[in-house]
């Protein structure tokens, strides 16, 4: 999986032959582009392009399945490089430093930086499992070394870096005629220490308690499109019938995902079912991947121009936005998961105004419970309901394309799919974002889905396909 570029010039296969694009997309559904070999010229949907280069054969890992220091490795590398990635025009200082920083060859650095671009998964830098594998291979001794160094003068103060404390241990070892650690093992155990621990150790207990209460609420400035997606649930203020006999069966549950910067809609999931592992990846694959599929399924015009993988997705603290298979499967994708803390409800005031603001359009439908019993009155939900599962879906995603969408945002002062648009293809006084054309990615369907660890609970069920 490369990264799909959607600049003027820029090298696409469009059915299985190299395309130049000519002319950039206004409305981010399709593009001009130029045969390489015949210079005919087409207008093509972008879902239907891929990257110029060969497209990725590796199949999709099974995260559960990948032994943890493996995977903390794969991840440390990842973050020598992550910073790097985000760079508009990354220079060989810029590499240089960052090598240096982290006591690794530059050279390693561009390898590293070749692997993930070429895969755009943290699973690109695992390596091959050796027989020995999961068992230290390191002495007592060298291990008590590691730790007394780490204890005496990591957990410090005077904040010594890994670099620093990795030259101590290895001048220790080396004095005690001990084959000392590599640096990436000292990493390790760094990276495993207590986080609140560590930052009292180094900062002082206020430091880490304002970290304890504040590590959920604080993300990166949402400035361009898919930088920060705020996800939550919510019971929906609607009685829905069965499709056969029409009878009233209940309230559903709706998983949603909103682009903090433009206020777009990017995906949701509506079920019976109480929020859960299978309602979280379902709703993140409709808000990662192209929707032109169901908007025909569900018979709907107009269009969703959003999909690509955030940057950092911010939830509450519910255990399903706890779990380790989608901690996994973010870090895999470069995702960050970060989580509001308790008692701070302004940190989720995106998500939480606009479920208000899609709830009272819901009150206005027949079955309706409103918002409380107060409201309700003598009105009789269960005898005014109509709308099945089905007919709900297709009302909800109509309200969501062809009037939340369209309809000026108080706070943007345009319509949120205006300010998407804007912020992935630019303006005349602002270029097209970069972050947010590297991360428009070709994508899998097997994507988050399959890596939330849903593939038995899918295959039991009837699911519409986003």
């Amino acid at each position: 999986m490369r990264s799909l570029s959607l600049n003027y010039g820029a090298t696409v296969f469009y059915r299985g032959r190299p395309h130049v694009i000519k002319q950039k997309s206004r409305d981010f559904t399709t593009v001009v582009l130029a045969d390489s070999d015949t210079g005919e010229l087409v207008q093509a949907s972008i879902n239907d392009l891929t990257p110029g280069s060969e497209t990725l054969s590796r199949p999709v890992n099974d995260l559960a399945s990948i032994h943890d220091e493996d995977w903390q490795n794969a991840t440390f590398i990842f973050e020598i490089i992550k910073p790097l990635l985000d760079l508009p025009s990354r220079t060989k200082s810029d590499v240089i430093r960052r090598a240096e920083e982290f006591d690794v060859h530059y050279a390693s650095v561009y390898r590293w930086i070749r692997q993930y671009e070429s895969d755009a998964r943290v699973s690109a830098f695992l390596r091959q499992r050796r027989w020995d594998t999961g068992k230290t291979l390191l002495s007592e001794a060298v291990e008590e070394i590691i730790k007394d160094v780490i204890e005496t003068q990591f957990l410090t103060q005077q904040r010594r870096s890994v670099a620093k404390i990795w030259r101590e241990i290895d001048k220790l070892c080396k004095r005690a005629k001990l084959t000392p650690p590599h640096i990436n093992t000292v990493h390790l155990r760094v990276k495993r220490l207590d986080e609140y621990k560590t930052t009292k150790a180094r900062e002082g207990t206020k430091a880490a308690e304002a970290q304890k209460l504040l590590l959920g609420g604080k993300f990166p400035s949402a400035d361009v499109p898919l930088s920060v997606v705020q996800v939550d649930h919510t019971p929906i203020d609607a009685i829905l019938v069965d499709d056969t006999h029409r009878q009233p069966i209940g309230r559903p549950w709706l998983t949603l995902l909103i682009d903090v910067c433009t206020r777009m809609i990017l995906g949701f999931y509506i079920s019976f079912d109480p929020p859960g592992n299978l309602s979280l990846g379902l709703a993140l694959a409709h808000a990662i991947l192209p929707k032109d599929n169901s908007l025909i399924k569900l018979n709907i015009n107009g269009k969703w121009p959003c999909w690509g993988l955030p940057r950092t997705i911010h939830a509450d603290n519910a255990r399903e936005f706890r779990g380790e298979m989608l901690r996994k499967a973010c870090q895999e994708y470069g995702i960050n998961i970060e989580w509001r803390p308790v008692g701070k409800p302004r940190y989720g005031a995106h998500i939480e105004r606009l479920l208000g603001t899609l709830n009272e359009e819901i009150h206005s439908l027949a079955g309706t419970t409103f918002s409380n019993p107060g409201q309700r009155g003598e009105y009789d939900s269960d005898e005014e309901s109509i709308m099945s599962l089905g007919e709900f879906e297709r009302w909800f995603t109509h309200l969501c394309v062809d009037v939340y969408h369209q309809r000026p945002h108080s706070a943007l002062g345009v319509p949120p799919v205006v300010k998407w648009q804007e912020g992935i293809l630019g303006t005349k006084k602002k270029g097209s974002c970069h972050y947010a054309n590297l991360r428009i990615m070709t994508l899998m369907l097997s994507l988050l889905l399959c890596e939330v660890n849903l593939r038995t609970s899918i295959n039991q069920h009837n699911f519409p396909t986003f």
